[in-house]
């Protein structure tokens, strides 16, 4: 078993907080408000810096861009890719009827992108920009790191195994939800 006493040997997936200036942008992005698309962007790239840096500094072995940029990973789909639109139907809380206080409280922290599309058609590849985007930014937020090596390919194994457009669309089921 590998062991270090200079630092945290894991990583984690998915969203880390991000600021609420950078929310409020995503949030009018995803109404259709947002005027100033440049604005998100330059927010967005600020924010990957610092959770990038951040997770540097708590020493984990491989680092991402905390999604700081898209609203939500089940929101987002609808960007990148064919076959999801409207919105999907929301799962039942079983717990909510027995557990009413705990229901309320969780309510609090629930993000703000609650509407979720769903798949209604075939799924492609819509915005393969966005993906080359991503992986972009998260090379310049890891440029400062003096000594490059495996880990920092790490982060991207995610995004490069999941980029290889598909020839042909992958069929779905028309408006089908997740289960």
């Amino acid at each position: 078993m590998k062991r270090s006493t200079d630092r945290i040997l894991t990583t984690h997936t998915g969203s880390l907080p991000r600021p609420k200036d950078l929310l409020r942008l995503l949030q009018e992005r995803e109404e259709g408000r947002l005027r100033d698309e440049a604005a998100l962007a330059g927010r967005a790239r600020s924010a990957v810096l610092d959770v990038v840096k951040k997770q540097r500094e708590t020493g984990l072995a491989v680092v991402n861009d905390g999604e700081q940029g898209r609203a939500d990973y089940t929101v987002y789909v609808k960007d990148r890719l064919t076959g999801f639109s409207g919105e999907s139907a929301s799962w039942p809380n079983p717990d909510a009827e027995e557990f009413p206080e705990w229901t309320e409280m969780a309510r609090q922290f629930a993000p703000p992108f609650q509407k979720r599309p769903a798949c209604t058609g075939p799924v492609a590849w819509k915005d393969w920009a966005a993906v080359e985007r991503d992986i972009h930014e998260h090379r310049l937020a890891q440029a400062p790191r003096a000594r490059r090596g495996r880990r920092d390919r790490l982060a991207l194994v995610v995004v490069s195994v999941s980029s290889r457009a598909p020839s042909r669309p992958v069929p779905a089921r028309a408006g089908s939800a997740p289960r």
